[in-house]
Parts: C-alpha cells; sequence; structure tokens
C-alpha cells in the first residue's frame, strides 16, 4: 500500500508517516452508498471515516471536478434524539461561513428513497490530521507554530462570531492541521454540530452541559447561556494543553471535571511544564484566557489574537493579520501597505498599475487574427460579420475591442453593447432593447415614440419593451421584434458618414432567449447592405445558429508572446505556449517567489489568488457576483441585508480596486471578469450564497417591474413559498413575451430548487411545487419540438411522488401524452391505466372521469397537447389562491 498524497510506502495506521496525510478507508463491499450519485452531482467513492453519528465518504462533484467529503447520517441515528435536527444545525450555521480557517461548507440536503433519505452535509476534502493527533505524539510543539495554529483558530472563530455563531465545541479534535504547498500547515475548524446561532437555544435543554468536559467553559459547565467569550476559554485550554502537554484540569469523573472548570485556581502553564521554558507574556494570556467570568477574558477573538502575537513577537500587529502568525519585516511597517500577505495559501498580491495604453496587451501576438479579421471588415458595405469564440481570459472582450478600433479606422460607425452580467441579463428582450436603443439613437423608450412609429417598427418595439405579445405566438413576436431591430439597422446605416455601421456585441452567449432568437433571425435573414454584426462567445455557435457568419476561435498566447506581456506588466517570463492573457496579468501580481504558479491553469491561479483575500473582500466579491454588480450603495445595502462587511465595507472594496478584481466607474461596481465571480461563488459555501440571494430578492421587492430578477434570487436563495409564486409568475411574463428558452431556464429552476428543498426536509409544499414546475415545463418543452425531454423531465419527477398520490396521476397523464406524440402508443396506455387507476383509489371521480374522457380524445386523435397549462386539469396550489381561481 502506497500514500495518497506522497506515494511513500505505508504502515499500519491512518496516517502515512512520511507526509501525515489520512489514508482512505477500505471500502466496504457491501456499502451502497459507494459509486452512488448523490443530488445530481455528487459521486461517492471511498469510505474515509465513521462516528456514531454515521459516515463520511470521498466524493467528486461532476460539474466542477473538484473532490469533495461528504458526511452521512445513518436513518437509523435519526430514530431517536435530536441527531438530525443537530445535523440540520451544523448544515445551516456552517454553511454560512466562508473564511480559511473554517472547512467549507458547499452543500447539505437529503437523499433519495433508494439511499434510505439520509441526511448528507457535502464539505471541503481535508487530509490534514486533527490537532488532537499531533498532541497524542507527546513531542513539544515549538511556540511559533502554536501562536499560528491558535491565531489561526481565532481568525476562524473570529469569523463566526462576527455571524453570531458560537461553536462550542472548540477542542483538539475539532481543529485539522491541513498541511498546505506554501504555508506549512493551515489550521480548520470543523465540525459545528454543537453551534449556536444567535440566541436560538432550542435544541438546548436548560441546565444541560453542552460541549466536551475537558474543554468546557464555565458557563456551559452550570448550563448557562453561553457567547463567544465560551469559545475562547475553549481556545485558551486548548493553547494551555498545546504548551505544557496536557489538560489544565485532569479527573476521570466528567462531573468533577467539569465542577474544577468552575471552582478550581486557574493552573499556571510554567508550573505545569517548567522544562519548556514558556515565556511569562504568553503564560499570562493563556491564563487570562481561561478565566472563570466572562467578562475577565479577552473582549474578542482579535484581542485574543493580538495578545498572542504581542506575546510571541515584537512585530505591530493589525485585524488583517488574524489568519496568519506575522513574519518579521526587512524593514519599518509602512503607513499604508502596498503588499498584502496572504491568510490563505502565502501568495503575496502585489497591487498591478495599468498600463499607459492597453493596445500592446490587445493585439500582442494576434497577428494572424486580426488579419483574418481585417479581410472581413473590408467586406462591410456588402453586409457581413464574425463570431470569435474562446475560452475565459483568452481576450475575446479585447480582441473585440481592437476589432472596433480597427473599423473606426476605416469610416465605420460602431456600436459597442456588452451583455450584462448575471442575472442582471435575466429580463426578455433585454438585450434587443440596447441594441434598438444603441442604432435607433431615438428615444425608442419612451412609450409616445412607440406607438407613432409605423407598423414596419411599433409592433416590435412594443414587444420588446412592452412585453405586448400574445401568449403561443412566439414566431410572430420574434418577427416583429425582428423588423424593429432592421429598421434600427438602416436608421443607424442612413446617420453615418460613410453609410456603414458595426454592431459588436459581446458575451453574445449571456444575453436572454427572446433576444438571442431576435438576433438569429436578423442574421439568417437577407443581409442589410452596409450592416455587420461581430460578438464574442465562450462557445462556438452551432450551425446556422447565426447565419453563415464565420467564427474565429481564439487560443492562448504562445511562450514568446506570453513572456513579452509578462515583461510589460513587469513579471517574469512564462516558459509554455497557450497561455491566456488574463493569466499573464494575475501572474504579474504574484510575489517573486511565487514561481511555482507559472505551471497552474487559469481558474487554479484565480483560485488561489481569492483564498488570499481578507474575509470581508471575498465575501463583497461574491455579493457583486450575485447580484451583477451594481451601484456601490446598492451592494452596501445588499451585504447589510445578507452578510456583514460592517465598517470594512469601504476597505474590502478598496482592496479588490487595487488588486484589479473589480472596476469601479461612475460609481458602479462590476468585475473585472466573470471568471473572477464564478469561482468565487464555486468556493462560497451554500449558506453564504442563500444568504445574499435572499437579501437581493428582498432589495429588489421594493422596485417596481422587477419579477424576473426576484424570482432569480429567490429561488436560489431558502426557496419557499414566495419564490415558487414568482417563478410561476417569471414563466407567465416569458411565455406572453414568446421568450419560451427564459421560461424554460425558469421552470427548470424552480423545478431543481424546488425538488432538493422537498428532498431535504420532506416539505409537501416544494413536492406541489415540483410537480407543478415539471408540467409546465414538459409543457413548454413540447411546444418548442423537444419531447423526448419532455418526457424525460416527467419520468424523473414521477419518482418522488408515491403510489397512491394524486399527484402520480397527473404526472402520468402528461408522460401518456407524451408517449404519444413520440409514437409509442402501448407506453402511452399504460401510462394512462395506471393514472386512473390512482385517482379511483384515492376516490377523486371527477379525475378519473376527465382522464378517461383525455384518453378518449386521444384515441380519436382530436387532442395531441398537453394539458398541464389547462386551469381545469392542474391541481389548486401555488398561485391559484392568489389570482382567486
Amino acid at each position: 500500500m502506497i500514500c495518497v498524497r506522497c506515494a511513500s510506502a505505508l504502515g499500519p495506521g491512518r496516517f502515512c508517516p512520511l507526509c501525515g496525510a489520512e489514508q482512505p478507508a477500505a471500502r466496504a463491499p457491501d456499502d451502497a452508498l459507494v459509486g452512488a450519485l448523490i443530488a445530481d452531482r455528487y459521486e461517492v467513492g471511498s469510505l474515509l471515516g465513521q462516528g456514531g453519528m454515521g459516515r463520511v465518504y470521498e466524493a467528486t462533484h461532476r460539474a466542477l471536478d473538484r473532490k469533495v467529503a461528504i458526511k452521512f447520517i445513518d436513518a437509523a441515528g435519526l430514530a431517536g434524539g435530536d441527531g438530525g435536527a443537530r445535523f440540520m444545525l451544523e448544515a445551516r450555521t456552517a454553511s454560512r461561513l466562508s473564511h480559511p480557517n473554517v472547512v467549507s461548507i458547499y452543500d447539505f440536503g437529503r437523499t433519495g428513497t433508494e439511499h434510505g433519505r439520509q441526511l448528507y452535509l457535502v464539505m471541503e476534502l481535508l487530509h490534514g490530521r486533527s490537532l488532537a493527533e499531533t498532541l497524542a505524539s507527546g513531542d513539544a510543539i515549538p511556540l511559533a507554530r502554536i501562536a499560528r495554529i491558535v491565531t489561526q483558530v481565532l481568525a476562524g472563530l473570529g469569523e463566526a462570531h462576527s455571524l453570531d455563531i458560537t461553536h462550542r465545541d472548540v477542542k483538539p479534535d475539532n481543529i485539522l492541521l491541513e498541511p498546505t504547498r506554501r504555508e506549512g500547515l493551515r489550521a480548520k475548524v470543523i465540525d459545528f454540530g454543537l453551534a449556536q446561532f444567535g440566541n436560538d437555544e432550542r435544541l438546548t435543554i436548560r441546565g444541560q452541559v453542552v460541549g466536551t468536559p475537558q474543554y468546557v467553559s464555565p458557563e456551559q459547565a452550570m448550563g448557562q447561556t453561553v457567547s463567544a467569550a465560551s469559545d475562547l476559554y475553549s481556545t485558551a485550554v486548548v493553547l494551555f494543553e498545546m504548551l505544557t502537554g496536557r489538560a489544565p484540569f485532569v479527573d476521570p469523573d466528567p462531573r468533577a471535571l467539569i465542577m474544577k472548570h468552575v471552582a478550581a485556581p486557574r493552573p499556571d502553564p510554567r508550573q505545569i511544564a517548567p522544562d519548556r521554558a514558556i515565556p511569562d507574556a504568553v503564560a499570562e494570556v493563556c491564563m487570562r484566557g481561561m478565566a472563570v467570568a466572562p467578562g475577565d477574558r479577552f473582549e474578542s477573538a482579535e484581542y485574543f489574537a493580538e495578545a498572542l502575537v504581542r506575546a510571541t513577537t515584537d512585530r505591530a500587529w493589525t485585524s488583517r493579520d488574524a489568519s496568519i502568525f506575522p513574519r518579521p519585516l526587512a524593514g519599518p511597517r509602512p503607513s499604508r501597505p502596498v503588499s498584502i500577505p496572504s491568510p490563505a495559501t502565502g501568495v503575496r498580491v502585489v497591487p498591478a498599475e495599468a498600463p499607459t495604453s492597453e493596445m500592446p496587451e490587445l493585439i500582442l501576438g494576434r497577428d494572424a487574427s486580426l488579419a483574418w479579421a481585417r479581410e472581413i471588415l473590408a467586406r462591410v458595405p456588402a453586409g457581413s460579420g464574425a463570431v470569435i469564440c474562446g475560452r475565459a481570459g483568452v481576450g475575446r472582450s479585447a480582441f473585440l475591442r481592437a476589432l472596433v478600433q480597427a473599423a473606426r479606422t476605416t469610416g465605420c460607425a460602431t456600436e459597442l453593447v456588452a451583455a450584462p452580467a448575471l442575472p442582471r441579463c435575466e429580463e426578455s428582450y433585454g438585450a434587443a432593447r440596447s441594441w434598438l436603443t444603441a442604432l435607433a439613437r431615438e428615444d425608442v423608450g419612451d412609450e409616445r415614440h412607440r406607438h407613432a412609429r409605423s407598423t414596419e417598427s411599433g409592433d416590435g418595439l412594443r414587444i420588446a419593451f412592452d412585453g405586448a405579445a400574445t401568449a403561443g405566438h412566439a414566431r410572430e413576436a420574434i418577427e416583429a421584434v425582428t423588423d424593429s431591430l432592421a429598421w434600427a439597422a438602416r436608421r443607424a446605416i442612413e446617420r453615418a458618414p460613410g453609410g456603414r455601421v458595426l454592431l459588436a456585441i459581446d458575451d453574445v452567449d449571456r444575453i436572454d432567449g427572446a433576444s438571442l432568437a431576435v438576433l438569429g433571425q436578423l442574421l439568417r435573414a437577407d443581409p442589410i447592405t452596409g450592416f455587420s454584426v461581430w460578438m464574442t462567445s465562450a462557445t462556438a455557435p452551432e450551425d446556422g445558429e447565426y447565419g453563415h457568419l464565420p467564427c474565429h476561435r481564439l487560443e492562448g498566447l504562445s511562450a514568446a508572446d506570453a513572456s513579452a506581456l509578462a515583461r510589460i506588466r513587469g513579471a517574469k517570463a512564462i516558459e509554455r505556449d497557450d497561455v491566456e492573457p488574463l493569466f499573464v496579468e494575475l501572474w504579474a501580481g504574484l510575489a517573486a517567489d511565487a514561481a511555482h504558479w507559472a505551471s497552474a491553469s487559469l481558474p487554479t491561479l484565480i483560485e488561489e489568488r481569492l483564498r488570499s483575500l481578507p474575509p470581508a473582500a471575498q465575501r463583497l466579491l461574491q455579493a457583486i457576483a450575485v447580484m451583477g454588480g451594481g451601484r456601490r450603495d446598492e451592494v452596501r445595502v445588499l451585504l447589510s441585508r445578507g452578510v456583514e462587511v460592517g465598517e470594512e465595507f469601504d476597505e474590502a472594496l478598496a482592496h479588490l480596486t487595487v488588486g484589479r478584481w473589480v472596476q469601479v466607474e461612475r460609481e458602479r461596481v462590476s468585475l473585472r471578469h466573470e471568471s473572477f465571480g464564478e469561482i468565487a461563488l464555486a468556493l462560497a459555501s451554500s449558506g453564504l450564497i442563500a444568504d445574499l440571494h435572499a437579501a437581493a430578492a428582498e432589495a429588489l421587492a421594493e422596485t417596481p417591474g422587477q419579477v424576473e430578477r426576484r424570482g432569480y434570487h429567490a429561488i436560489r436563495a431558502e426557496a419557499g413559498f414566495e419564490a415558487y409564486l414568482l417563478v410561476e409568475e417569471t414563466a407567465r411574463l416569458r411565455l406572453s413575451r414568446a421568450d419560451q428558452a427564459g421560461a424554460i431556464d425558469a421552470l427548470s429552476a424552480g423545478a431543481h430548487a424546488a425538488r432538493t428543498r422537498h428532498l431535504r426536509d420532506d416539505d409537501d409544499t416544494s413536492l406541489d411545487a415540483c410537480v407543478l414546475f415539471t408540467r409546465k415545463l414538459a409543457d413548454v418543452l413540447v411546444d418548442a419540438g423537444r419531447a423526448d425531454e419532455a418526457y424525460g423531465v416527467l419520468a424523473e419527477i414521477s419518482s418522488l411522488t408515491g403510489p397512491r398520490d394524486p399527484r402520480r396521476a397527473h404526472v402520468l397523464d402528461g408522460l401518456a401524452t407524451v408517449a404519444l406524440l413520440r409514437g409509442r402508443v402501448a407506453e402511452a396506455q399504460r401510462h394512462r391505466r395506471e393514472a386512473i387507476e390512482i385517482a379511483l383509489q384515492t376516490g377523486d371521480d371527477a379525475l378519473a372521469q376527465r382522464l378517461a374522457e383525455s384518453s378518449s380524445e386521444r384515441k380519436s386523435g382530436t387532442h395531441v397537447r398537453l394539458p398541464f397549462l389547462r386551469r381545469s386539469s392542474a391541481p389548486r396550489m401555488l398561485g391559484a389562491s392568489r389570482r382567486g381561481e
């Protein structure tokens, strides 16, 4: 057997004798969870360990190709006591934390019936060993390492306390020491199973002792209300044990041990371990932390960390240093730091100066691509265009800006329109409105203007700006808006001095479905002389999606070009090919001793740089990603309602701006690159993201006409009745605007969220919503000619309904209809018979009669449309009471 990390030979025990990595436990041959797919995305691997509450497995997130750990609670463990409740408390509290010294909780929920409806918690996969195992060796720990570990633990606890979370079980077993590439060991606080959120003590019986006797605080020992001070006491006990090699109080009787914490004199670590030469200042910090009265301890985790740092080093301490043990500086500390030590990776972030001109960056290594583009630009009078595609960070947007500049030098009028970030691109025809406004240069957004226009443009303008389309007439609506866009293009050509216009669309793959349909129809029609459309996309378009526009793929820079760009940025050479320009920019922001990052992938480099940000800056970046940017005051309000940043907001925003993560223009904050937001959210916990989405939905509720964006946020927060209503209204609005693609997206998101909520909480309202959204989704898919997909979503939801559930009858009725559309008559008859049988068994004679009548209609060929959107066929739920039906 060899180690999973360093490949050295293993001896007896769970840990590698060379690097200390814990080894996966042997797989149980009859373990049904191994190989299972949980929540459609987590593939369960080997068993890592087990305890009284359940088992922990290694798993893989398929979409992100990321290793995670999944903690399950056995069904038997839920039968008695409050194990399940405590499990969910751990999930909800710990998932709201995002800090390098706290284990990251990514997701939680409940498995399906095939795996016993077990509760599960998806968390960061850690390979280190616990502090308890380190202490068990009996070896003295160097003082510098003690200070590093304890300050990191305090940093993680301080973050929890800022969110009003008290751990209540700080002990060496719950401190994991994770090996890192540059930093050595990084402490991670784990296991929030006994945590308390705010003053919520519903799981604590009055007078009950919560915690571990050896580390319990006096107030915990007496069953009193605990606070952040209780965690600081337990941390001081851990510090005492690290300094001396033993706990301050020892007794085989747990009750006697608890009472010693309450009444016994505090032992002096210098007297317990005189051979270890514990400094007086360190001993005094430890004893103050173990004071009996909470008021006599340190005021906060940061004050505790500051005192410990001052006791172990002569360096000045600030709150920014709370995540790491400070290293000595070569010179005097500047009044305003120009470099920011990384609390997570050891990477030093150096603020990059903006180049005096971006042109070298825009054209470097792109000679062949620019020559290809210029050849097509020369054909503008005949009507032309192209699609520029390439992976994230390869420079699509910069290349498009270079093309716009080149077109302007030839006398061509240009309009550059970028797709807004999610979720600001959620509104139907939002992109089309920006194109119409840019090209027409008239007040097309004014209602009087739209009604004064001729039929050629007026109908399309009213649909795009007012949503004045008739449901079920998607083709006519798309054609009307396309005519309006063609009219606006001709208006722009008439206005242009040279009679040539170029519309540049950045990130076309991010625009709403209705606008995408309009653009595709315009480009597949006869070309408009003098009008050219250039666009960028992450992926190459399908054949015919944009007519006959050519597609050019941008690749990364060669090693020579990447090194030249790095020298422009003041960085070292990069000795590999196919390098993204964004990688070079991030590479140039690293310290000189971080040369090993030159071989990393762009997502890995972004992730490591993101982990180097202070927690407040991380939360701010995640908030900006959730809301898609916005005014500075909007972002501040969002954070005040969601996740607290407090007085650190301006400092965090300045940190992100100097680090070139975000840009602020005219008081509007936006991400400099979409990958920053995507990876920042991938690193965030599900609870933190849910809080931010909930805050965004609450803020948008005060602004009229924001149903689609509110629905987007609400369903991604803690999905519930109001969120389901917003999803239903969003789908209705999009169908009324002939936006089938947008309706499909909304209904899919609603069905997935409702399904997840039902599996996690066994919530019947969520199952109602899941069935309703799936049925409506199937109807829209059939209308869009995607019957196979409609059958698939219906078949999936049928597994959630019981054999005597009336909802199952409706789902089976839909399956029968889709089976007929697919030409599977026998299958349709089988589904229909089961549906009628369920209706009769449940005493719903009206439903049985309606199903029988529907069956007769289908046999005669008079009815082939899914009945889901008809009021007579749907259960009375969700929006029915609101509409008075």
